[in-house]
């Protein structure tokens, strides 16, 4: 297993290296810098994962780096709260030498965890500032960067992607919803639009932007309709998508494939071996 430093200036926190043999491991848990208040709330500590496998090598030009939030059930099951993806197997099942997947733990607020305009937690910042140069940094500066996300992560996964395009390649997004008003529970604000796709996408004109994301090769919408899945409102944005003139790759699964584990456990290695 590659050995690996870690090292975040100024914050406190917890960083997890899985080894392609299955074995979760706490290297280093840092100490220094300021720590992050929201309120009178404890401090937070944000856990990341990060998967490499076995053949993995920075001068294959097929590299890719897959960001996952609610990395805390990507890998195993004792930090898990809903279960958990298990992804090092089916990575490691399909041979798949060229994906790093970096877990990333949410924090309180998980609605606006990774919004640009609320960031509750300063999530974004950490992510786009820290992990992303610290990853790249211990893998390649032209290693391409995906998030991922299924459910509320892939609310998340496509709003960060739409809102940073200068920096994220594509996005993987799995049985979401992209209107944050299903969320707010009534409650609208300009931040609420802004970290809406469903609203601001639309009304999008910023050409350095939109060309951006037109760019991308792989942005994969994904749904079921199962129990709970929400078809209908992915095909809308599909369709918001394509009124934009943004290229994706769009499927509906099945009436057997519900919201729930058992959908992405079978999605995402089917869309990373099938896809990319």
């Amino acid at each position: 297993m590659r050995t690996i430093k870690i090292w975040f200036n100024r914050l406190q926190d917890y960083l997890y290296w899985l080894s392609a043999t299955d074995k979760l491991k706490l290297i280093r848990t840092t100490k220094r810098g300021s720590t992050i208040y929201r309120g009178n709330a404890m401090a937070l500590r944000l856990k990341i994962w990060i998967y490499i496998p076995a053949g993995w090598s920075e001068t294959n030009p097929d590299s890719k780096t897959v960001y996952m939030l609610d990395g805390q059930n990507m890998f195993d099951i004792g930090t898990s709260a809903y279960g958990t993806w298990a992804l090092e197997k089916e990575l490691d099942a399909a041979k798949d030498d060229t994906t790093v997947v970096v877990g990333i733990q949410h924090g309180r607020e998980r609605e606006f965890d990774y919004s640009l305009a609320q960031n509750a937690d300063g999530t974004v910042e950490r992510i786009i500032n820290e992990v992303i140069p610290y990853i790249r940094t211990h893998t390649s500066n032209d290693t391409l960067i995906y998030t991922c996300g299924a459910s509320l992560g892939a609310f998340h996964a496509m709003n960060l992607f739409l809102k940073r395009p200068d920096i994220i390649n594509g996005v993987i997004s799995m049985s979401g919803v992209y209107d944050l008003t299903e969320y707010t529970k009534g409650f609208w604000d300009e931040q609420v639009y802004y970290n809406s796709p469903v609203h601001y996408l639309p009304n999008l004109t910023n050409e350095y932007y939109l060309d951006k994301i037109k760019a991308s090769h792989h942005i994969h919408l994904y749904t079921g309709s199962g129990a709970f899945e929400a078809p209908e409102a992915n095909r809308q944005f599909s369709q918001i998508l394509w009124d934009k003139g943004i290229w994706h790759d769009f499927k509906v699964w099945g009436p057997d494939m519900k919201h729930d584990w058992p959908t992405w456990r079978a999605m995402l290695p089917h869309i990373i071996s099938a896809r990319f």
